[in-house]
């Protein structure tokens, strides 16, 4: 029983202990104009930005976020464009240590995979 309890307890701390920090640093898609950064620290210490890269100029910010959700090994996020209605939600899912899968839902919908570079 001892050991039963020990083998549940560690199962469920692996559970909720995911090592977010998995998705830090920057990604492209050759199926977006945008570049996402992520550096996750915990989850009070953390930024998530897109930019576009084709835009002249290195960061050229255009898209904000809110809502931001660390649950079930995905980060969540509801963007919006200033002076525009435009909103949806992304779901980064993290493949392997170099590739991300993003779900958009909303103002768009689409499946896009982004690689580190």
């Amino acid at each position: 029983m001892k050991t039963f309890f020990i083998v549940l307890s560690f199962s469920i701390l692996s559970l909720t202990s995911y090592n977010y920090s998995n998705f830090n640093g920057s990604w492209e898609s050759n199926q977006d104009p945008y570049t996402v950064v992520i550096n996750f620290n915990n989850k009070k210490d953390y930024y998530i930005y897109t930019y576009n890269k084709n835009v002249e100029g290195f960061i050229n910010f255009d898209l904000h976020e809110k809502n931001i959700n660390f649950k079930n090994n995905k980060i969540s996020i509801v963007f919006y464009k200033k002076n525009s209605k435009l909103k949806f939600k992304v779901t980064y899912e993290l493949l392997n240590k170099n590739t991300i899968k993003a779900i958009f839902k909303g103002d768009k919908n689409k499946i896009i995979y982004y690689n580190k570079i």
